[in-house]
């Protein structure tokens, strides 16, 4: 008993690392999406659509730093994008 307290208290630091998986394992159990189905789901038709939007403002797709900006007054989400030159560019709504 004394055993499993003490690995418990060495854990505490690790929580963090240690929950991660566990809370992913346990949602697939559930049947909900992972972030890695997610993904997979959508990812085709999301890259048909902003390919060519990325394409038109001279930025590679993916870009390397893409940043979501949620406005919930406005009910509305931004993607920006960092170009070569690190300038931060509104991608779309």
């Amino acid at each position: 008993m004394l055993g499993i307290l003490v690995l418990c208290a060495c854990a505490i630091p690790f929580r963090a690392r240690l929950r991660r998986p566990l809370v992913a394992t346990i949602q697939i159990v559930r049947g909900r999406k992972t972030v890695a189905d997610r993904v997979a789901q959508c990812g085709t038709a999301v890259r048909a659509r902003l390919c060519p939007i990325f394409g038109t403002m001279g930025m590679p797709y993916p870009s390397e730093r893409v940043t979501l900006v949620g406005l919930k007054a406005e009910q509305r989400v931004e993607v920006w994008a960092a170009g070569r030159d690190g300038q931060w560019l509104h991608i779309k709504d």
